[in-house]
């Protein structure tokens, strides 16, 4: 997966960090039953989202699932400018 993260940096030992583009990986994982169901989904106008301007063509489905993970660590790849070791 990759996720979008601010600090502490993902690698072990790098210190603080900030605006970081990183991939991670599950040490362990456990799922609950997944659910599936009919949804609709509406996107509202925001002061600092553009999410409005999307159009909605074809929902698939919709699934509802608890799942635990345990993160440890992972792999920098990209770090901004205002990142600090």
């Amino acid at each position: 997966m990759a996720h979008h993260r601010w600090l502490p940096s993902v690698e072990k030992g790098k210190g603080l960090a900030l605006d970081e583009l990183i991939e991670s990986g599950a040490a362990a994982f456990e799922g609950g039953q997944p659910w599936v169901g009919d949804a609709e989904l509406e996107l509202f106008e925001a002061p600092t989202e553009e999410l409005a301007r999307l159009e909605i063509h074809e929902p698939i489905a919709a699934y509802y699932r608890q799942v635990g993970v345990v993160w440890d660590g992972g792999r920098l790849l990209e770090s901004g400018t205002s990142g600090a070791e």
